[in-house]
């Protein structure tokens, strides 16, 4: 079932490639310009920009196992950084809200495969 605003055929894409919904969050949260939101100060404010691509986004949800998760959720490895291909990985959800946001994250690549 669609969204609402969202076509049968958007939703039936973001199903075949569910990175897609990743990439429009991680947008959505970075272009908030809104000063009352919870994002303005975690992202806009900081400057914090989304240089990911489609297709970069595609290649982390493999390279990541997203598809095995739960809820995926994208992470930056260092919060302090934009959203690149050298800073996401895709991490369960769960974990993902109970890591650090403050700087670089204290998990090393290799410790959160047990997460992940």
């Amino acid at each position: 079932m669609a969204k609402r605003g969202e076509t049968g055929r958007q939703a039936a894409y973001k199903k075949r490639k569910p990175w897609v919904r990743l990439l429009e969050f991680a947008r959505r949260r970075c272009n908030d310009q809104d000063p009352e939101s919870k994002n303005y100060a975690h992202y806009f404010e900081k400057g914090i920009e989304c240089h990911l691509t489609l297709g970069e986004l595609e290649v982390i949800w493999k390279r990541d196992n997203a598809h095995l998760l739960t809820r995926p959720s994208l992470d930056r490895k260092d919060a302090n950084e934009h959203y690149t291909y050298e800073n996401c990985r895709v991490v369960e959800w769960l974990i993902n809200v109970q890591l650090p946001h403050g700087g670089p994250n204290p998990f090393a690549e290799d410790s959160m495969a047990e997460f992940t």
